[in-house]
């Protein structure tokens, strides 16, 4: 008996790899996203082209 639930708990823990789990799951697409805009990041440095993602609350940018 006892090998036996052994050998259900083996094949259950096996089985639990197989799910699907936030960390191996893409992430979405973003919100917005603004190709080949002029940003100006406001430290004083030139404007330069580049791309702006956003997702959510957050910024994201590419320099081009």
């Amino acid at each position: 008996m006892r090998r036996k639930c052994s050998l259900l708990l083996s094949i259950i823990v096996g089985l639990i790899g197989f799910l699907p789990t936030a960390s191996t799951a893409e992430e979405p697409p973003y919100d917005l996203v603004i190709k080949h805009g002029k940003i100006v990041d406001g430290t004083g440095n030139p404007w330069y082209y580049g791309d702006v993602a956003v997702r959510g609350d957050k910024m994201q940018r590419s320099a081009k």
